[in-house]
Formats: structure tokens, C-alpha cells, sequence
């Protein structure tokens, strides 16, 4: 499958900005650059803790969504470094709205 050379900036919004913020590293309001390599390290300190500690550690996050970030962390680092991001790319921005309009 072709693949074209990635230009530009990524605005990773709907699901990758979902997770982000239930990884705790977004705000609701907020637009954010991040790297895959900071989804991927904010994930794997979520997975590594049991539902209580979660649970206490992410309390803005219900746990119906909280439950399903530790899959859904690495699907979003994989999904952009097999798009062809880097794991210290600074061009993907995370964010719900833009201009105040939802994506």
C-alpha cells in the first residue's frame, strides 16, 4: 500500500485526543503538542497500575473510559509511528475544537 511522505502538522483529534486526555495529558479545553514517545510513557504507567491506584491517581477520568486507555495509548502511539511520526516528533497536536468549533 502506498504511503506518502508525510509534510506538515497532524491535528490528532477524536479518538487520539480522547485518549490523551484520559491519559492525563490534555486538558478538556486544552490543544497540546505531543509526542508519541509521551503517549507511549504516560501509557505505560497507566497499565502498569492496579484499577484501585488508577482509579485514585486519575479521578477526572471515569472509569467506563479509564478502563480502555491502556489499549487505547498504544493503539494511538503505534497507529502514528506507523503513519511515519517519529517517537520524538513535535508536529502532532492534539486537540477537541478548533477556532471553538468541535472536530
Amino acid at each position: 500500500t502506498y504511503m506518502p511522505a508525510l509534510a506538515g502538522h497532524f491535528y490528532a483529534t477524536a479518538g487520539y485526543f480522547y485518549t490523551a486526555n484520559e491519559l492525563g495529558l490534555v486538558g478538556w479545553k486544552e490543544t497540546k503538542v505531543l509526542t508519541p514517545s509521551e503517549i507511549l510513557a504516560a501509557t505505560r504507567r497507566l497499565c502498569s497500575l492496579s484499577k484501585e491506584k488508577a482509579v485514585l491517581e486519575y479521578p477526572s477520568v471515569k472509569w467506563k473510559y479509564l478502563r480502555k486507555a491502556c489499549f487505547s495509548g498504544y493503539y494511538v502511539f503505534h497507529l502514528l509511528t506507523d503513519y511515519g511520526f517519529a517517537p520524538d516528533d513535535r508536529t502532532v497536536t492534539f486537540a477537541k475544537e478548533h477556532n471553538g468549533r468541535d472536530f
